[in-house]
C-alpha cells in the first residue's frame, strides 16, 4: 500500500506542477533550471539507461522474448491440442520472462520529467504552457507513456519543430503511436498464449478426471 501511494504521488501532475513552482520546494537541479529561460533541450541521456528501480533495462532475454512472440504468433490460430510437446514446453518455460519484459517495456514514465521537458520547450520557443487542469492533463497522459517513448516523441518535436503554437498531446503521440501500439499488442499476444496454455492444462485435467471416474464406474459394475 505504501509503495502504491508513493508511486501515485510521484506521477500526480497537480502535485508535480505545484512542487516545482512552490517557493518552499527544495531546489533540485531541475527546479533551478526551470526558474530560468532555457536555450537547450532538457539533457536526456544519449544512451539507454541500464538500470531503473534496481532492474536492468537492457534485457539479456531480448532474443528469448522475440522467440516467444514468434512462437505465439505461429501457433495463435491453431487448436491447443495441436501444439507439439516441444513447442508447448518452450512456451511454458519462456512465457513468464517474456511477459515480464513486455510489461516492463510499458512501465509509465515520470511526471516531473514530462513537466520539465514541456517547460523547456515552451521557454525555448516563446510559448505559454497551458494553465491549470489543461497542463495537469497533458502531464498525466504523457507520463503514462513509457519513458523512452516520451523521450523519442519529445526529440522528434524538438528536431522538427514547425508549430505556431505549443505542441499538444496528440502531436507528441503521433510520433510514437505505432511503437506504443506494438508494445501493447506484444503483451496482449503473449498473455493470450499464456491463457490458452492454461486452458489446455485445465482441459487435460478435466479429461483425466473424467477417465478416472469412468474407470471407477466400470470396476463397480
Amino acid at each position: 500500500m505504501t509503495g502504491s501511494s508513493a508511486a501515485a504521488r510521484k506521477n500526480d501532475p497537480v502535485k508535480t506542477r505545484k512542487a516545482l513552482s512552490h517557493p518552499s520546494a527544495p531546489e533540485t537541479l531541475e527546479a533551478q533550471d526551470l526558474a530560468k529561460p532555457h536555450s537547450a533541450v532538457v539533457p536526456f541521456p544519449t544512451t539507454t539507461p541500464t538500470t531503473r528501480a534496481g532492474r536492468s533495462l537492457v534485457s539479456p532475454n531480448a532474443t528469448a522474448q522475440l522467440r516467444m512472440l514468434a512462437l505465439s504468433d505461429s501457433w495463435h490460430d491453431e487448436p491447443g491440442v495441436a501444439l507439439p510437446d516441444s513447442v508447448r514446453s518452450d512456451l511454458i518455460a519462456g512465457l513468464p520472462t517474456a511477459i515480464e519484459a513486455a510489461r516492463q517495456a510499458l512501465e509509465p514514465g515520470d511526471a516531473t520529467e514530462v513537466l520539465a521537458a514541456l517547460k523547456t520547450l515552451a521557454d525555448r520557443k516563446g510559448f505559454d504552457l497551458p494553465a491549470g487542469i489543461g497542463l495537469d492533463l497533458d502531464i498525466e497522459v504523457m507520463s503514462e507513456w513509457p519513458r523512452d517513448l516520451f523521450r523519442r516523441a519529445f526529440r522528434g518535436i524538438w528536431e522538427n519543430f514547425a508549430y505556431r503554437r505549443m505542441p499538444e498531446v496528440g502531436d507528441f503521440r503521433a510520433l510514437i503511436s505505432d511503437a506504443l501500439a506494438e508494445r501493447r499488442n506484444q503483451l496482449a499476444r503473449l498473455e493470450s498464449m499464456k491463457l490458452r496454455l492454461r486452458t489446455l492444462e485445465l482441459r487435460e485435467q478435466w479429461d483425466e478426471e473424467s477417465r478416472k471416474r469412468r474407470a471407477r464406474l466400470r470396476i463397480g459394475m
